[in-house]
């Protein structure tokens, strides 16, 4: 009797359920579920190596907003004091908006937005809230501020996550902290210097940077100052967005100047046939799901043959100087050997019940 011979199937995936459901969830190989797991087990939890680990790999959808938050701080990194740590960021933030609310600072749902709302709550966070309050919501940062809050909501409405809005404040205040701490005159500078310099001699952007000259777009900083101090909120599509904060939220903001190039790359047909640099800008925000998609992962491309930069070099001619900003020297955000409280409260000590000593 003859040993029936297996067929190799044509147009099919001979890969098993397991590879292929890892795939789906983000995940390129069972190493890097394995890599993400131990992680996980680690007590406490080192921030630095979730830093890492999403500079090396693109985050999976399933434990994206638990990897932002420990790498943010916005979850503890030691097990035992996870509901206490929780308690003292959600009274606080519950309390504030009460306070707002009864101030009338704060309106209704219905009436004012929540992105709106958390900007508020964050200047107030921050010691910065005015009495003017609504004319403060239209200066920079607060309309930063709510770009980035109303994109965290809209991430966690794509994983039908609702009634989260205590964790979409932290993780859109984590974030917009860190791109503020980026976006200092000297480091925007360099940024929009970097993104200018590789727009007029990449190959597939230099032959239509002299007419992105000559209608305005690249002569000022906006609107790419913007833009970065954002984290391009608002000007992607939340599902490239994720992939393009990872590498932020993981340290880089490099990858912000890669994502801008892709975005010029992309629509550069037709930002040839706008006349205004205002044309331009309705064109370059007015991209659909699938090209945000494209320019996401040709940023990352084109951040990874650049080497993985983390922050900015000046731009050197000298091709013997190696920068210091690679992954392979990436600097820790967070010491695991700084001793810290086990309760981390990050919100102004003035709003912490102050405890008298005893009088026995």
């Amino acid at each position: 009797m003859t040993e029936a011979k297996r067929v190799p199937s044509v147009g099919k995936d001979d890969r098993n359920f397991r590879s292929q459901y890892l795939e789906k969830i983000g995940f390129r190989g069972v190493d890097q579920r394995k890599e993400l797991e131990l992680l996980w087990q680690e007590d406490p939890l080192k921030t630095d190596m979730f830093s890492n680990f999403a500079l090396k790999h693109s985050l999976p959808s399933c434990d994206r907003l638990s990897v932002w938050k420990v790498i943010l701080g916005v979850a503890p990194r030691y097990a035992k004091n996870k509901e206490q740590n929780w308690k003292w960021k959600r009274i606080p933030y519950e309390d504030s908006l009460r306070f707002m609310k009864s101030a009338g600072r704060i309106q209704t749902e219905a009436i004012m937005p929540k992105a709106q709302i958390q900007s508020i709550i964050w200047l107030l966070f921050d010691g910065h809230l005015k009495f003017d309050y609504e004319s403060q919501l239209t200066e920079f940062w607060p309309r930063n501020f709510s770009a980035i809050s109303e994109t965290m909501f809209k991430i966690y409405e794509s994983q039908n996550r609702t009634n989260a809005d205590v964790e979409v404040f932290y993780l859109s205040q984590g974030l917009a902290d860190l791109l503020k701490r980026f976006s200092s005159n000297d480091i925007i500078t360099e940024a929009i210097q970097s993104f200018l310099h590789i727009l007029s001699t990449n190959q597939g952007t230099s032959n239509i940077y002299p007419h992105l000259d000559k209608i305005g777009l690249t002569q000022g900083t906006e609107p790419f100052r913007t833009w970065f101090s954002r984290g391009f909120a608002g000007v992607l599509n939340t599902p490239a967005l994720e992939k393009i904060w990872d590498k932020v939220i993981g340290g880089s903001l490099k990858i912000l100047v890669f994502a801008a190039v892709a975005l010029i790359e992309s629509c550069k047909m037709a930002l040839l046939t706008c006349q205004t640099s205002q044309e331009a800008v309705r064109c370059l925000t007015a991209t659909s799901e699938e090209t945000d998609e494209m320019i996401a992962q040709t940023a990352i491309e084109m951040w990874i043959d650049d080497g993985c930069q983390i922050y900015f070099e000046k731009q050197i001619k000298s091709n013997d100087v190696k920068s210091e900003n690679t992954l392979s020297s990436h600097p820790t955000p967070i010491s695991n050997n700084e001793i810290i409280d086990l309760i981390e409260p990050n919100f102004a000590m003035s709003t912490m019940i102050r405890i008298l000593p005893s009088l026995d």
